[in-house]
């Protein structure tokens, strides 16, 4: 499921870090919300699951 996420989306991230400096604040929070949805669906986690604890337990870095 790793594989998968960095394949389709991690990488779609990646390719934009140059602009996330410039970027508003909520592009960013939608940009955070949509990646914490995909990685909660991948995992078959639950909706209220901690976002923080899912990125700690996955070793993923948010946008932010």
């Amino acid at each position: 499921m790793l594989t998968l996420y960095d394949s389709l989306v991690a990488s779609k991230i990646g390719y934009g870090l140059e602009v996330y400096g410039v970027a508003k604040n909520k592009d960013l929070k939608e940009l955070q919300t949509l990646q914490n949805r995909i990685l909660k669906i991948i995992y078959l986690k639950k909706h209220r699951f901690s976002t923080n604890r899912l990125h700690r337990e996955l070793k993923r870095l948010k946008i932010s």
